[in-house]
């Protein structure tokens, strides 16, 4: 921001210093004046200074008034130039505010790009947990689910399942660790996502979790992890999307 005022400034400076400084044949003095805005003006016409708020005009005079020819053209000439070199410090501050822009536009690019490569995981227990997002009927939840690269199928437990008031479903059964078979419900959700990753239209099994409660809330299966290629970086705890 400040270095947009600066160029900003030094463009209004530029400008400013043309109009007073090239030569005109026909004006000698110019006026300056505080409109009924508060806004500084300038003109070279009086004809042409709006209603102003509290009827104060400065008059400046032309500045080569009292001297003769060759002391104007040396003047002029030295105006010139210090007009040029503030045109080439604005161009090179312009060239400096572009270079930086870039710069920032890159570091943002890499940035995005970083995080649409991978997600953070937690460990518990040698188990893999990710965060995952379930959208069903417009109703959003996010909870911790076991990766489970032996599970066919993603499985939320009831709770969550409340949460998001999934009601309908075909009744199913499935069978768990220890051989019981229990009760479970099939029904098609809007989606699963993992960070930058989404599933659209899966099918889960919404289970009824009996028990203490876990520090997790079902498992993601293969009908999520199948769609896309990853690779698990243990020593920094993340999922790496190819």
């Amino acid at each position: 921001m400040k270095i947009k005022l600066l160029l900003f400034c030094q463009y209004a400076c530029l400008v400013f210093l043309f109009v007073i400084f090239m030569p005109h044949n026909s004006v000698s003095e110019f006026y300056q004046y505080i409109n009924k805005d508060g806004i500084k003006c300038y003109t070279d016409d009086p004809s042409l200074i709006a209603e102003i708020e509290d009827g104060k005009i400065t008059t400046h005079k032309d500045k080569y008034d009292g001297l003769d020819e060759q002391e104007k053209k040396k003047l002029k000439e030295q105006e010139t130039q210090e007009i040029l070199k503030l045109k080439q410090k604005t161009q090179e501050a312009i060239e400096d505010y572009r270079k930086n822009e870039r710069i920032k536009d890159a570091k943002e690019a890499k940035e995005i790009r970083l995080k649409n490569r991978s997600t953070p995981i937690k460990f518990s227990r040698n188990r893999i947990l990710a965060s995952v997002t379930i959208g069903y009927s417009g109703r959003e939840v996010t909870v911790d689910l076991i990766l489970d690269t032996g599970a066919s199928i993603t499985v939320l437990y009831n709770s969550v399942a409340e949460q998001l008031e999934i009601n309908t479903g075909k009744q199913s059964a499935a069978r768990v660790a220890g051989g019981g078979i229990v009760k479970t419900k099939i029904v098609e959700i809007e989606y699963l996502k993992v960070g930058p990753k989404t599933y659209k239209t899966p099918t889960i099994m919404v289970l009824n979790n009996k028990g203490p409660p876990r520090d997790f809330h079902g498992l993601l299966g293969q009908d999520f992890l199948s769609h896309f290629e990853y690779t698990i970086d243990y020593s920094k705890n993340l999922i790496i999307w190819r």
